[in-house]
C-alpha cells in the first residue's frame, strides 16, 4: 500500500511539473517601446537625376569651314559670346540658305499652331463632357498639359522664325556671318567641332550644347506606382547627393508626368522637380536621393506606429449592446470581428486605442492621434512621455 501511495504521489508531482513547464512556455512576454518627444516626417522616397532646365543646341549659322574654335567644353559663357569662327561661302549661297531656313521655320510654326488649336479644341470639348459627368477631372488635366506644351512649342517656333528672318535680312545685305555665338548664358557642356571641319546649319550633330546650370535646374525623379498618388503639385521636396554629404537641398514639384516608365514588372512615373542652383554646386547628371515631404512635425510626443495595430491574444472587445445585437444577428461573434468592430467605433469618435505595459500585463488606453509617418504617430492625448506601449508579443 505504501508503495502504491508513493507511486501516486510521484505521478501527481510529475504531472504538476509537466503542467508547470507547459504554463511557463505559454506565458506571454510583451515587447514595448517608450513614448517620447521627437520628429515625425511622412515622406515618399525616390531617386532621380539632375538636368539643366534650359539647354540649347548650337549649330552653324552658315555653311563654311571652321577657322577657329574659341571655347572648349566646361567653359562659362554669356549670351552673345563667340564660340567658333567660320569661313563662309559667298553671299549668294548665304541668301539661298537663309531663305530656305526661314521657309522651314515658317512651316514649323504653322504646324505647331495647328497642333495648339487642336489641343485647345480637345480641351474645351473634354471640359464640357466633364461638366456632364462623362469623364474625370484627371483627363482634363492631361489635355490641359498637352495644350500648355503646344503653346510653348508655338512660342519657340515663333522665336526661331524671327531669328531666321534676321539671318535672311543680313544675308540679303551681303553680310557674311562668320561667328557662331552662344544664344544663352551658361556652361558649354559639349563641343564637337574641330578646325578645318566643314559645318552647315542642317547638320544633325550640333556644334555645341550650352546649358544654364547656374540658375534653375530640373531634377527628374522616378516614383513607384504605389506611391505616385501621394505626390502632388507644388509639393515640398528635399534631396541629397553624394558629392555634398550632410547637405540637404530643397526643391518643388513642377510636373507629374503620366507616361509610365516600365522595367519588367516595375512601373514608375516621372516627376519633374524645380531646383535652385544659384551657388552652382549642382551639376548635370548628379544622382539624388529624394524625399517628397507629405508632412513634417517637429518635437512632438510620439509613439511607434505598430502600437496602433497590436491586440493582446487574451483581449476581446465588449461591444455596446446595440452593436452587439447587430453583430449577433449577422452571425459575427468571433473575438477577431469584435475587435475589428472596436476599431470602427473608435474611428467614428476620432480616437484609437493602444495597450500600455504595466507589471508584465497590458492596460488598454484610448488616445487621440495627430500626424503619422511609416514609423511613428503623434500622441495628442491619452499617453505621457515615458509610458511604454506594446508593439508585439513574444512567447517563451
Amino acid at each position: 500500500m505504501q508503495n502504491a501511495a508513493a507511486r501516486r504521489v510521484m505521478t501527481l508531482l510529475a504531472a504538476a511539473a509537466l503542467l508547470g513547464g507547459c504554463g511557463d512556455r505559454e506565458r506571454v512576454e510583451y515587447q514595448s517601446e517608450p513614448v517620447a518627444v521627437g520628429d515625425i516626417r511622412d515622406v515618399v522616397p525616390a531617386v532621380g537625376r539632375l538636368k539643366p532646365k534650359t539647354s540649347v543646341e548650337v549649330r552653324a549659322v552658315a555653311t563654311g569651314r571652321v577657322e577657329a574654335v574659341l571655347v572648349e567644353p566646361n567653359a562659362v559663357v554669356r549670351a552673345g559670346d563667340p564660340l567658333a569662327r567660320i569661313a563662309t561661302a559667298d553671299a549668294a549661297v548665304d541668301v539661298r540658305e537663309a531663305r530656305a531656313d526661314r521657309e522651314a521655320r515658317a512651316a514649323a510654326l504653322a504646324e505647331t499652331r495647328v497642333i495648339e488649336a487642336e489641343s485647345l479644341r480637345a480641351l474645351a470639348n473634354r471640359e464640357k463632357l466633364v461638366a456632364r459627368g462623362l469623364y474625370s477631372q484627371a483627363s482634363v488635366e492631361a489635355l490641359r498639359a498637352q495644350a500648355a506644351a503646344a503653346a510653348a512649342a508655338v512660342r519657340r517656333s515663333e522665336a526661331e522664325l524671327r531669328a531666321a528672318e534676321a539671318r535672311f535680312d543680313r544675308a540679303r545685305q551681303g553680310v557674311s556671318v562668320r561667328l557662331v555665338r552662344s544664344p544663352i548664358s551658361g556652361v558649354v557642356l559639349s563641343g564637337t567641332v574641330a578646325v578645318g571641319e566643314t559645318v552647315s546649319p542642317t547638320d544633325a550633330r550640333p556644334m555645341y550644347v550650352v546649358a544654364d546650370t547656374m540658375g534653375a535646374m530640373t531634377l527628374e525623379a522616378e516614383v513607384p506606382e504605389a506611391d505616385i498618388a501621394r505626390v502632388s503639385q507644388d509639393m515640398r521636396v528635399t534631396f541629397a547627393i553624394e558629392a555634398h554629404p550632410g547637405v540637404t537641398f530643397v526643391g518643388r514639384v513642377a510636373a507629374i508626368l503620366r507616361q509610365p516608365i516600365q522595367d519588367g514588372a516595375f512601373v514608375a512615373y516621372p516627376v519633374r522637380i524645380e531646383v535652385d542652383n544659384g551657388d552652382g554646386r549642382l551639376l548635370p547628371g548628379m544622382t539624388a536621393s529624394i524625399e517628397f515631404v507629405q508632412s513634417e512635425t517637429r518635437q512632438v510626443l510620439r509613439a511607434p506606429i505598430a502600437a496602433l495595430y497590436f491586440t493582446p491574444r487574451d483581449y476581446v472587445f465588449d461591444p455596446p449592446a446595440r452593436l452587439k445585437r447587430d453583430l449577433v444577428a449577422r452571425g459575427l461573434t468571433s473575438p477577431e470581428l469584435y475587435n475589428a468592430a472596436e476599431m470602427g467605433v473608435l474611428f467614428a469618435s476620432g480616437r484609437r486605442r493602444v495597450f500600455v505595459e504595466r507589471d508584465g500585463r497590458w492596460v488598454r488606453r484610448e488616445i487621440r492621434v495627430g500626424a503619422q509617418s511609416r514609423d511613428h504617430f503623434q500622441v495628442l492625448d491619452g499617453l505621457k512621455a515615458g509610458d511604454r506601449v506594446i508593439v508585439s508579443e513574444a512567447s517563451r
